[in-house]
């Protein structure tokens, strides 16, 4: 059985909802996908770049003091996947890394 769908099953109002409060920082920001909405943070502007997909159940928040650290010397991406922190999957996502 196939139930990928029960995680993607994200009501209008509730998306809604997230993206008015899930910006708790500055540099949080939201960027929509084929099949998701994907939350992340933007830091530095260093000249090579540093992409950090967030481990869950680790959200954007707890990485203020290593995009600062980092943030010095690179730009950093930090982003978290669908499904998980305040990323939002949308219906008929397949949750592969494609």
């Amino acid at each position: 059985m196939n139930a990928t769908w029960l995680d993607s099953l994200v009501l209008p109002w509730r998306r809604a909802s997230v993206l008015k409060t899930a910006a708790t920082r500055p540099d949080v920001r939201f960027m929509a996908l084929g099949r998701s909405m994907i939350r992340y943070r933007l830091a530095g502007e260093g000249p090579r770049t540093i992409a950090i997909c967030a481990d869950p159940p680790v959200v954007l928040e707890l990485y203020d003091e290593l995009l600062a650290l980092l943030a010095k010397d690179f730009r950093v991406v930090a982003f978290e996947v669908p499904a998980f922190g305040f990323s939002l999957p949308r219906l008929g996502i397949d949750f592969g890394l494609g």
